[in-house]
């Protein structure tokens, strides 16, 4: 090992002229000895600055750490006679990621095995350890920052064609404001109860399947899967959702049912209504559905309900730890994460009623995680009108619309009504 690692250094201090290369396959810390590492991350410090490293530039580049070297700055030179053949550094460096990845693995199974031994639920155990095992094997390649020339190519697209639309909402009006379901968002749906989050959610998970043939893995904590897909085939089949909840569907209800029954069965919508649910096992069946037919959307219906990791802990904290889990998500499995939240009731004291982005309940972290926060507001109760009021949004507009609520057949459509914000 202690030879590749020499090597290695040895070919960049001779002037290797693909430094750039070999920077992709290897890091600081896939270095076994502490003191390579040091002097590989001062080579790159002498490479930012626009030079080609050498021993002279490398040992004013480590400072006071030269004088740790065996033998001092003198090492440096032994180094350079330790690699007769500089042009052989790539497979030098990529002995040292495998060697590295290896010593990974090793770590990894002794920590997932001192997991097994931890007092938690074996789902989240089994998460755990899935996540510990994909960093151990990921490659150097994606573990290194990427330069900022190549991201510029992506600034310059986006600049001339705009930035791309996520998938579309139900609601056209939301869609000018919001600009849709993107991959790696975390979006916020808070409303007070009985307001109309949860059909919401439904709304958008049918719309999804339906509308774009996407994948949708919904959490359902407040409802069991039976009531979420009676709502979903009551505004597929427009039929009275009173009806197929207790019974007594006509026969043209019937006709309408089988209709939708044929089409609803081909849709790739997946509903968990497990009461114990974790972000952890939501991640763990979100990686593992998407392995046969990738996630496009996910929902969790709502946030406050799922079980925190420790119950021990402050549940602001809990809470927290939560929508942190949710962004995570969004970004790891690269889907878009509704969370459905609760609001308390700050506003009933309020002069105006409308919700505030502090009206969500139990933890400002919510707000902080989110990409988009979508607050829900009903005036009246005798009314079906309900303002939806965009109320945070990363890089884009505020602006609200106005959904009309048609209980009958569990489905929000839009009013007409549209505002944007400055």
């Amino acid at each position: 090992m202690n030879s590749a690692e020499q090597a290695l250094l040895g070919a960049v201090l001779r002037g290797y002229p693909g430094l750039a290369d070999l920077m992709r396959l290897v890091t600081g810390e896939d270095f076994a000895q502490p003191m390579h590492e040091d002097i590989w991350n001062a080579c790159l410090r002498v490479y930012a600055a626009g030079n080609t490293p050498d021993p002279i530039q490398v040992r004013a580049a480590m400072g006071q750490d030269a004088l740790r070297l065996p033998g001092g700055a003198t090492y440096l030179q032994e180094l350079m006679q330790a690699c007769p053949l500089p042009a052989s550094a790539p497979v030098y460096a990529n002995y040292l990621a495998d060697e590295a990845g290896r010593r990974r693995l090793r770590s990894t199974a002794e920590a997932i095995m001192q997991l097994a031994d931890a007092e938690r639920n074996v789902d989240e155990i089994v998460e755990d350890a899935r996540q510990r095992l994909d960093e151990a094997t990921r490659g150097a390649r994606q573990r290194v920052a990427m330069q900022i020339r190549d991201t510029l190519p992506d600034v310059i697209e986006v600049a001339e064609n705009g930035t791309a639309r996520g998938l579309s909402t139900p609601w056209p009006d939301l869609d000018r404001v919001a600009r849709g379901l993107s991959p790696g968002r975390l979006i916020v749906i808070g409303a007070r109860p009985g307001t109309g989050k949860s059909l919401a959610a439904v709304n958008i998970a049918a719309h999804v399947v339906e509308r774009h043939g996407r994948a949708v893995y919904m959490s359902s904590l407040e409802m069991g899967r039976t009531e979420v897909t009676q709502r979903i085939m009551s505004s597929h089949a427009r039929v009275d959702l009173t009806k197929l909840e207790r019974g007594g569907l006509s026969e043209d209800d019937w006709e309408s049912t089988r209709g939708s029954y044929a089409s609803m069965q081909s849709w790739p919508l997946h509903i968990d209504d497990s009461s114990t649910q974790t972000v952890a096992t939501i991640r763990a069946n979100v990686r593992d559905l998407s392995r046969k037919h990738p996630v496009a959307v996910v929902i969790v219906d709502y946030l406050q309900l799922l079980t925190p990791r420790d119950r021990r802990t402050p549940r602001e904290q809990q809470v927290a730890e939560m929508s942190q889990g949710l962004k995570q998500l969004a970004r790891e499995q690269n889907v878009c994460v509704i969370a459905i939240a609760s609001m308390n009731r700050g506003g009933a004291g309020r002069a105006d009623k409308r919700p505030l982005l502090t009206d969500l309940r139990e933890s400002g972290s919510i707000e902080s995680d989110a990409d988009l926060v979508i607050l829900m507001h009903r005036p009246d109760d005798e009314s079906p009108d309900i303002d939806v009021i965009v109320a945070k949004q990363r890089n884009g507009p505020l602006g609200e619309c106005r959904l009309q609520l048609q209980g009958h057949y569990a489905r929000l459509v839009s009013a007409g009504h549209f505002q944007r914000s400055a």
